[in-house]
């Protein structure tokens, strides 16, 4: 199974377009058996991922085995956040995120932990602590040093801080900046650290792909911590987009590069591919949504930096992102609401092939 990093260098280079019509040509080439996501990133020291609420682990069969089967790397989408963990103060609750992991490990998969600080998803107890720096850096400290100290050992990464920053690069006005100061990113990466030496710390965020500010915001904030000696090891690129809106493959391949300078790992955390469901037939829709999915593996199997790419989610049956039952939809996962794989999954498997 894949470990802690890649073995060696690869060489970069921009991915080939491939024609749109070519991931539907040539799918009867990859229906061969034992030809699973999984397989094909090992042989590249590589992780392929797929994150999941646990419901769908809990409920669906057939999500449960096409996870195992086709996957050697998990992410928690929800069960270790603070509302679900910590959702009155000093009363935690494992239950959930403890199966979810012990699933993963039952079946040879490292697992990526999501997430220790996130202010969309906190519980409003925080709100009515005492209004001091002191207060809350204690509570903060408290929580992490339980959360991470929870999960010892069990984990790859943790996303230690997630979506901190502004369109415009600069840090949001979240509850820790305004009471704790610029710095509260620092103290959560040393806490964790503290509790869990061995677990990779990352940092996380979306609508940073391409060459924008809010890309060279996050690059400037991880570069800090780097400077200041913060116990920082990743950066998590998550990769909602859509079809239209694409990150162009070599804007993408330099914003991974550049994290390889300050000596960080970089994972594709959140990859999910929309399509606008009324521009052309639903096979030209598939296609063109593969061809994205191509792309963004493609340039994560030749960063030698790159050491994953995960789904947020498997299958589209489970889409959070999902917009009606219309018969020719496409969601925005690889696998489609019957378990079978679309040319996105195809796609994917082509890329760790070529890269």
């Amino acid at each position: 199974m894949a470990k802690k990093a890649k073995a060696s260098a690869r060489k970069k280079a921009a991915p080939k377009k491939r024609a749109a019509t070519d991931y539907l040509a040539d799918i009867g080439e990859w229906m061969v058996p034992g030809v699973h996501l999984r397989t094909l990133a090992e042989k590249k020291g590589m992780f392929a991922g797929a994150a999941s609420s646990y419901g769908p682990i809990q409920e669906d069969v057939q999500f449960r085995e096409t996870l195992a089967r086709e996957y050697n790397m998990f992410a928690v989408a929800n069960e270790m956040k603070c509302l679900r963990v910590h959702p009155e103060r000093g009363c935690y609750d494992f239950t959930q995120s403890d199966e979810m992991v012990a699933f993963a490990r039952a079946h040879d998969m490292q697992v990526h932990g999501h997430v220790l600080l996130w202010h969309i998803s906190q519980p409003a107890w925080w709100t009515q602590l005492p209004a001091t720096r002191e207060g809350l850096m204690d509570a903060l400290s408290q929580h992490i040093h339980t959360v991470a100290g929870h999960f010892h050992g069990k984990l790859y990464a943790w996303d230690v801080v997630n979506e901190s920053l502004e369109g415009d690069g600069t840090l949001s006005p979240t509850l820790w900046y305004r009471r704790i100061g610029p710095d509260y990113c620092d103290h959560a990466f040393r806490w964790a650290h503290e509790v869990d030496p061995d677990v990779k710390l990352f940092y996380n965020d979306f609508a940073a792909e391409s060459k924008c500010p809010k890309a060279d915001g996050m690059y400037k904030l991880v570069r800090g911590m780097v400077d200041r000696g913060v116990p920082i090891h990743g950066v998590g690129i998550q990769a909602h987009v859509s079809v239209e809106n694409a990150p162009p493959p070599d804007e993408l391949a330099a914003n991974i590069e550049r994290y390889d300078k300050l000596g960080l790992e970089v994972q594709i955390t959140e990859l999910t591919v929309s399509v606008d469901p009324d521009n052309g037939t639903k096979e030209e829709r598939l296609s063109k949504q593969a061809q994205v999915y191509y792309d963004i593996t493609r340039v994560g199997v030749e960063a030698k930096n790159c050491t994953a790419v995960i789904t947020w989610g498997l299958s589209d049956k489970h889409n959070w992102e999902r917009d009606g039952e219309r018969d020719d939809y496409v969601g925005t996962l690889p696998w489609d609401q019957r378990y079978r794989q679309k040319p996105a999954c195809y796609a994917m498997k082509r890329a760790f092939m070529e890269g």
